[in-house]
């Protein structure tokens, strides 16, 4: 640098600096636009902006991180210092933007203003390093004095945070850690020694603070990162054979892993107890079970027990029904998701919130009505009133399915002490009805005006059903959650509670301690501990029917917060230190905006049509390998950023029939669509596989070891059933048949069980094992005992264990069962045969004359789809083995089924009908366009203007022998068709 660059950079330096001191009590919050990162986009990175959210930014704070980052280049140490702990003094965190180079673009990110600070003094050598230990460690070693002087953890935490790269910083980073690891806290205890791990390294690290950061990884169930840390601490100490505890006094290397073994907790790959929203805390969660037998041990009715109200809402879901299923044909899945723990199944009602005793056959534990619940509000006359002439507007303009859409009314979630809800109004404001208070003018919303302009949060006991607390409720008058709405059920980390929280379009993530203790006569209300300002929406919840209705579900891993607004962004924040640490928008607003029911207000001047459904069903994000992938009510696409910077990965666009995002299993997203299941590869988005013609959905699905369980109202045979598909190959595995014709909703797995909630009812289903458990014993006695052989072959068959269950049919038939039982028998011998013929031919094949007679029903229309069936197989399974003339005469057949008249639907794609023999000559014409598999050329049959060639299939050339060959007639020729 120039001697007159330098001396005007100093003066400049200088006078940047004198605003300092006072900046952080002048500085006033502007606010931004949310900025978005666009992939492959212009050198700068031109970003698109958004118009429903704005973050909390800071103008000078900007200028500050800029010319910092001056300073250190210029190695002007005294003042990049002072500069960078202006911003960590601040009192409130917020974004900036920072220039990042993504695959050799410069892009735009918007971060913490804290974190970006001190990763900004994590990059200066040791000589910069040590000015700022000399400039600020005495303040950070008085304030640590004080902080172990009065025992105030909050002061700890401070230091942590304001000076974390002094020695008091990392003094009070370790007290910390070892602060929760004494108190059984180990994931918030790995957080902070991870912190301190990657500050300091592991040279300066002392043997005895490694062994800390190990234990609290394995306490944690990062066994990996346990494991990197302890390769490390026995190259420290194997030298001295152990660790030194005390003068000359040491723990030997093998003592030490033996106690580090006792610690390792291997992370559960399916998890026991389903306590929120999709398992667990990274929503990626497998649950502990397998294939359902549907045939119901108990069931429950959702329905409000009051006469009067159960008829009202009754009579507004068969509207919704008769509009939605029958009209329109779409597929209703309920909104309501129930959660389990302590032998207990708790869910959401129409009018509150239940649970039942799973060990006493699902006996009603404990209810308790809600405030905006169906049963309270139609209780009383004046609102009733109200909620009349909203849903009354529904019934006419749609949404038609408000009633069990609503997700923030259904989820609810449990920490195994107490079940937390969110009481809100069962029927919001009609978005006609707000639309007129869009741009002014005061709602009058009748007896119903205080539910309208607030939710709360409730608290139960889970084992009295007690309300333990509210939040948020119509008595809380003056706290700082008065007034607010609650955006989702909270979630239960580490002891503590995280949650969304909104009041006057401020969006806030809330930290909150519950204090009551089991036994308290009167129970304390919980403490906030913390709140952090995310972002400022442009409308209010109140006028905004999208986020009053869609529950924003928070997930977290490695120590960051992931929190959804359903606004056009998705923000980071760290766990430990509170301060936001990226932000990604994923609405395109200069894209054309569809009709959307959850969204009010004008389109080019058009009303918004809410009767027409073009987005996403409520999901959470997914954490999985350090990727985020998330579905967004208000977005178009399945998102995938990277967790720790919030920078876009890879998108894939919504299908026009993609209904929701499923949650990501073995690297695989799973998006579900009506009539077919698809997956996306997590590291680039692409798609690994797609399953069509599986039937219509019914609910969201559960995953167990692997496999998918997705409800279906009607299956490839119209009939309801669970479909399992294979995570890994896209491939169905088993088919579970409803016994009853149940349509199954949400699945959840619990002990044993298979939980299921529909629009009026959850059933407990037990789960195919345990059945088989007590079939086996039973046969075990008796080998031969025909009744016990076609039960557990019906069971194998929907469980996907197909040579199981051919092997008990077949011997069960021929040991004289009942007469009654035969048909029966005989029927899903037939169902079996067929998914093995269409799951491999080449291993079926020695089954194909056994399958030809069961094929000959007694009905005769029975009889012709079974034939029909049965050579659709045949011509696929030849043409895959290469015997192109059998394939040939077996598509013959087929299109000669029935006359070629009657419209049939044929085995691979039964939702579709067509003439036998349209049918027949397309895959007759697509197997000839393909290469002979003998000698890899196409067949080149030579057709004439009216048809094929007039020759017999008994004069035909083996075609499969000649390429240039003649294609026998169809018997068909010349008739209509």
């Amino acid at each position: 640098m120039s001697s007159t660059r330098r001396i005007c950079s100093v003066l400049v330096g200088l006078g940047f600096l004198a605003g300092l001191t006072a900046w952080p009590l002048l500085t006033a919050e502007a606010q931004v636009r949310i900025m978005r990162g666009k992939p492959g986009g212009d050198e700068e990175g031109n970003e698109t902006l958004t118009s429903a959210i704005s973050l909390p930014t800071d103008r000078k704070a900007q200028q500050v991180m800029n010319k910092s980052q001056e300073l250190i280049e210029d190695k002007d140490w005294g003042q990049a210092v002072r500069a960078l702990q202006s911003l960590l003094d601040m009192p409130q965190d917020g974004f900036v933007e920072v220039k990042r180079v993504v695959n050799g673009k410069t892009i735009v990110r918007m971060v913490s203003i804290k974190a970006e600070a001190n990763r900004l003094l994590g990059t200066m050598p040791s000589d910069g390093i040590q000015f700022y230990e000399l400039q600020f460690g005495p303040a950070a070693k008085g304030r640590l004095l004080q902080a172990r002087q009065g025992g105030d953890k909050d002061i700890l935490a401070e230091v942590a945070v304001r000076f974390l790269h002094t020695e008091a910083g990392a003094e009070a980073t370790m007290l910390l850690g070892t602060h929760c690891l004494n108190r059984d806290e180990p994931l918030i205890a790995a957080l902070y020694f991870d912190r301190l791990y990657r500050r300091q390294g592991t040279d300066k690290l002392s043997p005895w603070t490694l062994y800390k950061i190990a234990l609290s990884a394995y306490r944690s169930g990062d066994k990996e990162a346990g494991d990197e840390v302890w390769k490390t601490l026995v190259k420290k100490i194997e030298r001295d054979g152990g660790l030194e505890i005390s003068p000359k006094q040491f723990i030997s290397v093998g003592a030490l892993r033996a106690e580090l073994d006792k610690a390792i907790v291997d992370e559960p790959k399916n998890i026991r107890e389903p306590m929120v929203y999709r398992g667990g805390p990274s929503r990626t969660e497998q649950g502990y079970g397998g294939a359902p037998f549907l045939d119901h041990l108990w069931t429950a009715s959702t329905l409000p027990i009051k006469s009067d109200v159960k008829t009202w809402t009754e009579d507004n879901l068969n509207h919704a029904l008769r509009f939605l299923q029958d009209q329109r044909g779409q597929a209703i899945m309920p909104a309501f998701f129930p959660v389990a723990a302590a032998n207990k199944v708790i869910y959401r009602t129409y009018d509150g919130v239940y649970a039942l005793n799973l060990k006493q056959e699902g006996k009603i534990a404990w209810y308790s009505y809600t405030d905006g619940g169906l049963q309270t509000v139609l209780s009383d006359a004046n609102k009733k009133a109200q909620l009349d002439q909203w849903a009354n507007i529904y019934r006419q303009n749609g949404p038609q399915g408000i009633l069990f859409e609503n997700s923030v009314v259904g989820s609810l979630s449990t920490d195994a002490t107490r079940v937390y809800v969110i009481d809100d109004l069962a029927i919001p404001p009609h978005p006609a009805y707000l639309r007129n208070f869009m741009w002014g003018g005061a709602p009058n919303f009748g007896a119903l005006t205080d539910l309208v302009n607030r939710n709360s949060l409730k608290a139960y006991n889970l084992e009295s059903g007690k309300l333990v607390w509210e939040l948020g409720g119509r008595f809380d008058k003056e706290s700082e959650l008065a007034g607010s709405f609650f955006l989702g059920p909270p979630l239960p980390l580490g002891g503590k509670l995280y949650l969304l929280n909104e009041k006057n379009s401020e969006l806030r993530l809330v930290c909150i301690e519950p204090k009551d203790q089991p036994g308290d006569a009167i129970p304390p209300a919980p403490a906030i501990a913390w709140t952090q300002t995310l972002a400022n929406a442009k409308d209010k919840i109140q006028l905004d029917f999208n986020r009053r209705i869609n529950a924003a579900h928070l997930a977290y891993a490695d120590g960051i917060l992931v929190c959804p607004t359903n606004a056009g962004a998705i923000l980071g924040v760290d766990m430990l230190s509170h301060s936001l640490v990226w932000a990604h928008s994923y609405r395109d607003d200069k894209a054309p905006q569809l009709p959307n029911p959850n969204r009010i207000g004008m389109i080019n001047g058009m009303p918004v049509n809410p009767t027409m459904n073009t987005e996403w069903r409520i999901a959470a994000p997914a954490i999985q390998d350090g990727k985020v992938v998330f579905t967004a009510p208000d977005g178009s696409a399945v998102h995938c950023i990277d967790l720790r910077d919030g920078s876009l990965l890879w998108k894939h666009a919504r299908a026009t029939d993609d209904l929701y995002f499923a949650g990501v299993f073995h690297g695989k997203a799973l998006i579900v669509g009506k009539g077919y299941c698809k997956a996306l590869n997590l590291n680039k988005g692409d798609q690994a596989w797609r399953l069509d013609n599986i039937g219509v959905p019914s609910g969201q699905g559960a995953a167990s070891e692997n496999v998918y369980y997705l409800p279906l109202r009607s299956g490839q045979d119209k009939e309801p059933e669970v479909c399992a598909i294979n995570v890994d190959t896209g491939r169905v595995v088993a088919h579970t048949k409803s016994r009853k014709k149940e349509v199954p909703g949400n699945l959840i797995f619990y002990e044993g069980q298979v939980l299921s909630q529909t629009l009026t009812s959850i059933t407990a289903y037990p789960q195919l094992q345990s059945k088989l458990t007590l079939i086996d014993e039973r046969i075990k006695n008796n080998p031969k005992d025909p009744l016990a052989l076609i039960e557990r072959g019906e069971l194998c068959l929907d469980k996907g264990e197909l040579d199981k269950a051919y092997a008990d049919l077949h011997t069960a038939l021929e040991n004289n069962p009942p007469a009654d039982m035969i048909p029966k028998a005989k029927q899903k011998l037939y169902e079996t045969l067929t998914d093995m013929f269409q799951r491999d031919f080449n291993v079926a094949e020695k089954y194909l004359d056994e399958y030809k007679t069961l094929c000959q029903a007694e009905n005769a229309e029975e009889r012709r789809r079974r034939q029909g069936s049965f050579l659709c197989l045949v011509a696929k399974g030849r043409e895959r083995q290469g015997r192109l003339v059998d394939a040939f005469q077996a598509y013959t057949d087929f299109g000669a089924l029935a006359g070629s008249q009657e419209l049939v639907s044929s085995l691979d794609e039964p939702n579709t009908k067509s003439s036998p023999a349209v049918w027949a000559r397309g895959r007759i014409a697509a197997m000839m366009e393909r290469p002979s598999p003998n000698n890899g050329s196409r067949w080149k049959p030579v057709w004439p203007s009216n048809g094929p060639p007039s020759r017999t299939p008994a004069t035909s050339p083996p075609c499969a022998a000649s390429p240039t060959c003649s294609v026998p007639d169809y018997p068909w020729a010349g008739k209509p068709v």
